[in-house]
């Protein structure tokens, strides 16, 4: 996996906790 697609994925798993609580959880 390439930085790229690594920051992706962080922003994206950082979207879905922010917008979806239990996500977090």
């Amino acid at each position: 996996m390439n930085r790229r697609t690594l920051a992706a994925a962080q922003l994206r798993a950082k979207a879905l906790r922010s917008y979806n609580p239990a996500f977090a959880a």
